[in-house]
């Protein structure tokens, strides 16, 4: 079964250069959740010190990982937002507060569902054999 939400952007932060080794970076990550889906997207505990999700627009200046949230829950719109693919899902524009260079392991929850975890790098590379 494929997920209803899908993370814009997040493969070309894959390359060194898009983050420092020893500095917090916001990476800009749009959020595209299919309609009438809820879906909450966590930081693990073992990864809290080291990245955050920054999806609340009172927000959007923070540049410090522990001025972000821990979790976030995306709830979609009933309905598609027209015709084309690009509208199909609900938009949720927002950032991931990271520290340095390093693959971020997060909990994917989807209503009714158990959790998936799942690795984004930033800045890492492929992340192939890091641990979630």
């Amino acid at each position: 079964m494929s997920s209803p939400i899908t993370f814009i952007g997040v493969l070309g932060y894959r390359a060194a250069r898009t983050a420092p080794l020893k500095r917090t970076v916001a990476h800009k990550v749009l959020v595209v959740v299919e309609p009438a889906s809820t879906v909450t997207v966590a930081i693990p505990e073992t990864a809290r010190s080291v990245a955050s999700l920054v999806y609340d627009p009172r927000k959007f200046n923070s540049r410090r990982v522990r001025d972000g949230d821990r979790a976030v829950t995306f709830v979609a719109c009933e309905q598609p937002n027209g015709e084309e693919p690009w509208q199909r899902g609900t938009q949720f524009n927002g950032a991931f507060v990271v520290f340095g260079r390093r693959c971020v392991p997060i909990d994917v929850s989807v209503a009714g569902q158990p959790s998936v975890r799942r690795l984004i790098s930033f800045g890492a590379g492929t992340c192939r054999g890091a641990r979630a």
